[in-house]
């Protein structure tokens, strides 16, 4: 299910579905912040969704995604963040998530872009070769 198919919210209320998120920029600051669902989110006078809602990122047992411009992350896994609140970026990397290390879906922070959709892993059998 994508963003189309879900209602049009243009009112300061929005409702985020279980595993979506939605991009939103403070227009105070510059800073566009994640918003993760389920939840009600009211949107401020100096708020702008620039994103979503979208449905958070699946992979199956034996899949892979390629994310360009992967969010930097601290020693325990936690997305870091700049003295604004802005995510901090490797511009210019690609990370290839795992369903090993991902198992639970997964949003795209702002700046990250899905380089290559969630795609079945392949792999050789015991004395073979691709």
């Amino acid at each position: 299910m994508s963003s189309k198919n879900l209602p049009a919210q243009m009112g300061p209320i929005y409702r985020i579905p279980p595993y979506y998120y939605l991009h939103v920029l403070d227009q105070n600051t510059s800073v566009t912040r994640l918003e993760i669902g389920p939840k009600k989110f009211f949107k401020q006078d100096n708020e702008t969704i620039v994103f979503g809602p979208d449905q958070m990122i699946t992979l199956a047992p034996r899949h892979f995604c390629v994310v360009e411009n992967p969010v930097v992350k601290n020693e325990n896994g936690q997305a870091q963040f700049d003295k604004n609140g802005q995510v901090k970026l490797s511009y210019g990397s690609l990370d290839v998530r795992l369903e090993q290390d991902y198992k639970e879906p997964f949003p795209l922070y702002p700046g990250e872009v899905l380089n290559q959709a969630p795609k079945l892993l392949k792999y050789a059998g015991a004395n073979s070769a691709l």
